[in-house]
């Protein structure tokens, strides 16, 4: 079948061929990639055209094609542009907001404001592509089109139709004084200056327009804790449908303004500049200040541990061996001490805390340790860890006595897989690495009366199966 396809604005193309003309959406993706992909649930999720009177037209996917090495969604012609286009319109940024109320309203799955899911149609109608289809396609884009396209128009953290209060403010003082409210482009800088940094008011860079209005909007935008009831919007929009609140400024004013958002714009790169930069010194000085209450304790504890008992005092040997394994899963490293001959537990020792420090920290740093016990990934069932989760410990311990004060101890042990980045540059979930080992373990007593492991021969066997019941 011929085909014509040509291009309109990035990720669309118009499609032509014996059943007619179609519109296609880019995923972004090669067909090799999308084979591991539910295409069929993704087709079968229906978009909507929507009007300010309430009417809901189901908008459906009628098929898939390859075009230039990359996979294109396509259903009904539509003629249009999105709400990327960068050239949109006080009335286009009124229809928008009357349309956001209804998509509440009807409660559509929204993760937040993708500018090429929203098709601005020539009737005064907007057709809404398929929400899921736009957030899988949208999580595949490059981060340029991210930047250009999702980070700038939804505030961190907040998601689905509760963040669409913010997103109207952010398009109308675009449309109001040609630029973006917030500088930053890159996803993490620009989260940090919405929740940080004021805005400079839209009447400094749009002489002319109403206070209330430039007020209204530094509000808006200004609000770091809560999201904006888009009710609030109401009166705005119809009075804008009504009567355009730019007025024409005289020469005197402009000159004033533009002075005043000089030294405006000079003084808020410091404002951020300033704070990046402490940022990045205050995250350096918290890691040193852990990792220095970490070593402090780690020096101290040799002293302390001279003048106090053994901890295995009492213990009979097995339960000294079951302590010695048991140690992997609390990361305690002055019980294994107390366990093992020093020169031959080193290398046991050195590696649990290895561990312990490392998960100290990540706690003090991110709030978690970043770290699950091999028993509970177990008990869990083995799944792929999340990004950033790593497995640590041992599992399936047996301990058999042998002969007088000599043991074999055999178990599985865990440690975390060699991490990797997805297409898109981030960090993916990978399996640890598993050993079945074996040791041969001897015990002699001490003179004071506590059981230590004085030998001990270790056999490892790599394990290339996850299932739980190894």
């Amino acid at each position: 079948m011929t085909q014509t396809i040509t291009s309109l604005e990035d990720g669309l193309v118009k499609i032509e061929d014996s059943r007619g003309v179609h519109i296609g959406l880019s995923s972004n993706l090669s067909a090799r990639v999308l084979r591991s992909v539910d295409i069929g649930k993704l087709q079968s999720r229906a978009g909507w055209i929507l009007d300010t009177s309430g009417g809901m037209t189901p908008w459906k996917i009628e098929g898939v094609l390859e075009h230039q090495g990359k996979i294109f969604f396509y259903g009904p012609w539509v003629s249009g542009k999105t709400a990327s286009a960068g050239d949109l319109t006080l009335q286009d940024l009124c229809l928008l907001g009357k349309i956001f109320f209804l998509a509440a309203e009807k409660k559509l799955p929204l993760e937040g404001f993708f500018t090429r899911g929203w098709y601005f149609l020539k009737d005064r109608k907007i057709l809404v592509f398929p929400p899921e289809l736009m957030d899988f396609i949208r999580k595949n884009q490059t981060e340029p089109v991210k930047e250009s396209c999702w980070y700038p128009f939804n505030y961190p953290g907040v998601k689905g139709t509760e963040g669409l209060g913010f997103t109207l403010a952010v398009l109308a003082y675009r449309v109001f004084t040609g630029t973006l409210p917030f500088s930053s482009r890159t996803g993490d800088d620009l989260a940090e200056e919405m929740r940080t940094q004021k805005i400079i008011p839209p009447r400094y860079r749009c002489p002319g327009l109403k206070k209330e209005v430039s007020d209204f909007l530094e509000e808006i935008l200004n609000n770091k804790e809560t999201g904006v009831p888009l009710h609030r919007w109401l009166s705005y929009l119809e009075s804008w449908e009504k009567e355009d609140p730019r007025k024409k400024a005289d020469e005197q004013e402009k000159t004033a303004m533009e002075k005043e958002l000089k030294d405006l714009e000079e003084k808020r790169r410091a404002r951020i500049k300033i704070h990046g930069f402490w940022k990045k010194k205050r995250n350096i000085l918290i890691t040193l200040l852990i990792t220095t209450v970490l070593v402090g304790a780690f020096l101290s504890a040799p002293l302390k541990k001279a003048l106090a008992p053994p901890l295995t005092m009492g213990f009979t040997p097995y339960e000294v061996v079951e302590a010695y394994y048991n140690s992997f899963e609390t990361l305690d490293q002055d019980m294994m001490e107390d366990c093992i001959d020093r020169k031959i537990g080193k290398p046991d020792i050195q590696e649990v805390m290895n561990f312990y420090v490392t998960s100290r920290v990540r706690q003090g740093y991110e709030g978690n340790t970043g770290m699950i016990s091999a028993r509970e990934w177990t008990a869990s069932g083995r799944p792929l860890p999340e990004p950033g989760i790593t497995v640590f410990g041992i599992v399936h311990l047996k301990i058999v006595p042998l002969m007088e004060n000599r043991f074999q101890a055999s178990y599985e042990k865990w440690y975390p897989g060699v991490p990797a980045e997805d297409s898109s540059g981030s960090l993916k979930g990978v399996y640890p690495r598993g050993y079945r080992v074996r040791d041969m373990l001897e015990l002699r007593q001490q003179k004071k009366g506590n059981w230590v492991i004085q030998t001990m021969n270790r056999s490892i066997q790599e394990i290339k199966s996850y299932s739980s019941d190894t």
